[in-house]
């Protein structure tokens, strides 16, 4: 989860709605705000280790919690005391500025991302 919200810049929400079938072998299927769809690339040992995961599990999410879907609090509950722990500011959203910024120091346009 971790590395999709680092690695490719998508939203935490985004993350939480990933259904098993929205996987692919080389790409993942993400439903954005709006219900707009688009592609992300994560790299392919990434996407192995996904399709592979979901094997283990009876839900028909990506991630999940005990009672289902995996939900934006109950992942933000879940990170606080590790945070608190390592003594590292983390909110979800930060990780899309840190994706934003990687690309924009590598050259890229802001528009294009």
């Amino acid at each position: 989860m971790f590395y999709l919200l680092f690695g490719t810049g998508v939203r935490l929400q985004e993350v939480c709605d990933l259904n098993k079938s929205d996987i692919f072998s080389d790409r993942i299927i993400v439903t954005g705000k709006g219900l707009k769809k688009r592609e992300i690339y994560p790299p392919p040992e990434a996407i192995e280790s996904y399709l592979l995961y979901p094997e283990r599990m009876d839900c028909e999410y990506l991630f999940n919690s005990k009672s289902g879907k995996m939900s934006y609090n109950y992942f933000r509950k879940r990170c606080s005391p590790v945070a608190m722990k390592t003594e590292v500011r983390f909110n979800p959203h930060m990780a899309r500025h840190i994706y934003a910024t990687a690309l924009f120091r590598k050259g890229m346009s802001v528009f294009t991302f």
